[in-house]
């Protein structure tokens, strides 16, 4: 349900932009560790807040929506996209 939710989430506008997690409307260092610590299961906000985050960190693979997981691979473009990368999944 999880994943549907995310797919569902990530072609709303309202959702935001993808890879800003913190919704400050940048994609930094700040995305980057919030990734992180969503990738390592960590409880940051309420369950809304959660999913919201959940939604904005996957963003691996960067060929469509992401595949319902945050992990290492999120964090990685995520870090890309932070140092300037042009990353059409981050700038739809």
């Amino acid at each position: 349900m999880t994943t549907l939710q995310t797919v569902l989430l990530q072609n709303n506008p309202w959702a935001g932009q993808l890879c800003d997690i913190n919704s400050d409307a940048r994609v930094d260092s700040a995305d980057v560790m919030l990734a992180t610590r969503v990738a390592r299961g960590e409880v940051l906000g309420s369950p809304e807040a959660m999913l919201l985050k959940k939604t904005r960190a996957d963003v691996g693979p960067t060929s469509g929506p992401g595949d319902g997981l945050v992990d290492a691979g999120d964090a990685v473009v995520l870090v890309r996209a932070a140092a300037g990368t042009p990353l059409s999944v981050c700038n739809p």
